[in-house]
């Protein structure tokens, strides 16, 4: 690691522990919109909305867990499932967003998350290229012992004696971002709240 980009590192780290993450958000969105309009490109769709068929109709290698289609239109759990039973370990080799596994047994994914010499979580444990304001580190996609000392931080603040004393704080909010919640009729693409 060059002296630039360890200098580079810790002014990042600097400013993402100082900027608050929703500024961070906003700024991101900002940086992208501005993008779009200097080079003229408003961005490309790498999924069209089509019908999923029922699971048994696809053949196990073109199961694509990555189409978020999927879970709008309700059938990711018979894939999950299928693909579970029948490959748990499952590669992908033609998604829009590139080649990659699926690890979709408990015991496998523990395995994998305890492994961080083989399966490690840096820089990012997203499928495909990262959006380019995604330069945020997370502390989900850190391995030891970075990982370790960013979890001492937080690990007080989430121990099951306070998580009890905010339950009905996390609850309200929660149930306030579901309240807000808008669906999206993949038929139409009119937006309707879900008591309509």
């Amino acid at each position: 690691m060059t002296t630039l980009t360890t200098v580079t590192d810790a002014m990042t780290e600097r400013a993402q522990s100082i900027v608050p993450m929703s500024m961070q958000i906003r700024g991101a969105h900002l940086y992208d919109r501005a993008r779009r309009f200097v080079t003229r490109t408003n961005g490309q769709k790498i999924f069209v909305e089509k019908p999923i068929p029922p699971v048994e109709e696809v053949a196990l290698v073109d199961i694509d867990l990555s189409n978020p289609f999927l879970y709008r239109q309700g059938k990711w759990q018979s894939y999950f499932e299928r693909v579970r039973n029948e490959a748990p370990v499952h590669f992908q080799a033609n998604s829009p967003f590139g080649p990659f596994w699926s690890v979709t047994r408990h015991a496998d994914i523990i395995a994998v998350d305890k492994d961080h010499e083989t399966f490690s979580a840096e820089p990012f444990i997203i499928i495909g290229e990262p959006p380019r304001f995604m330069d945020v580190a997370m502390f989900i996609a850190m391995d030891p012992p970075k990982h370790d000392r960013q979890r001492a931080a937080v690990q007080g603040v989430v121990a099951p004696k306070n998580l009890r004393e905010m339950e009905s704080l996390i609850r309200s909010r929660v149930q306030e971002v579901l309240d807000d919640l808008r669906s999206v009729s993949p038929s139409t693409g009119s937006t309707a709240s879900p008591s309509s």
